[in-house]
């Protein structure tokens, strides 16, 4: 229900970040699927697959036919129910046949962090239910996560969206 007005609400908005070789985040995430094949080499295969449009995840099923086992790595850092368990009931119900292993959420592994040392000064991850968002101060050596009590008083609601103002200019 939702993708039907989702699309033609955003038809204009998608139009601005699309590009010649089409949608920067299917783009990016295959540019990202092919370096993982390249780092795993030729004892895996790695498939790209979306939950609405193409390539879907029945069409990355035909391509894994001969695989044995599917690690599922879903491309969020964080768990949130709106991403990730829906795309874990898609991958259950297209792949039940075979055994699946998930790549747990990765928010805090540090080689996740490191990778925006230098694009970030500081980071903030939204929480789902019943998880607190999580704050990352950088500095010298790298991000120091901010243990504040106002994140785990707002867990029991999901993070759609946040603002920071850095008012003392730190």
């Amino acid at each position: 229900i939702i993708v039907p007005f989702r699309k033609k609400k955003s038809v204009g908005n998608y139009k601005l970040v699309w590009t010649d070789k089409g949608s920067p985040l299917l783009v990016e995430t295959e540019t990202a699927a092919q370096a993982l094949q390249s780092k795993l080499g030729e004892d895996y295969q790695v498939e790209v697959a979306i939950r609405y449009g193409h390539p879907n995840f029945s069409q990355a099923k035909e391509r894994l036919k001969d695989c044995d086992k599917i690690y599922f790595f879903p491309q969020y850092p964080q768990y949130a129910e709106s991403t990730v368990e829906t795309s874990l009931v898609e991958v259950k119900r297209v792949f039940g046949d075979r055994p699946i292993e998930i790549i747990e959420p990765y928010f805090e592994e540090s080689w996740f962090l490191n990778a925006y040392k230098g694009f970030l000064e500081d980071y903030f991850i939204g929480g789902s239910i019943g998880q607190e968002g999580s704050l990352y101060i950088q500095n010298k050596t790298g991000f120091i996560k901010k243990n504040t009590n106002t994140f785990n008083q707002d867990k029991l609601s999901e993070d759609l969206g946040a603002l920071f103002i850095d008012v003392d200019n730190d």
